[in-house]
């Protein structure tokens, strides 16, 4: 395993999963991620140091496209 995966399981490993709405995260989480220059990560996989991230802003544009497929 590599250092950088013990890493993330190190500093990962109390977390736990939290339940959030999705306009608490269009709305409220995404801005400030975006604010901070934050970018998004999602369905990180601990053993694929490889991973796709996009800005906060991309991410809250997708996923405001893929909802507009749901109305």
């Amino acid at each position: 395993m590599s250092s950088l995966v013990l890493t993330i399981q190190d500093e990962w490993e109390n977390c736990q999963t939290q339940k959030i709405h999705l306009d608490t995260l269009l709305d409220e989480i995404l801005p400030n991620l975006s604010e901070e220059g934050t970018h998004v990560v999602v369905f990180k996989v601990p053993e694929d140091p490889d991973v796709v991230r996009v800005s906060a802003d991309d991410f809250k544009n997708n996923l405001l496209y893929e909802c507009s497929q749901y109305e």
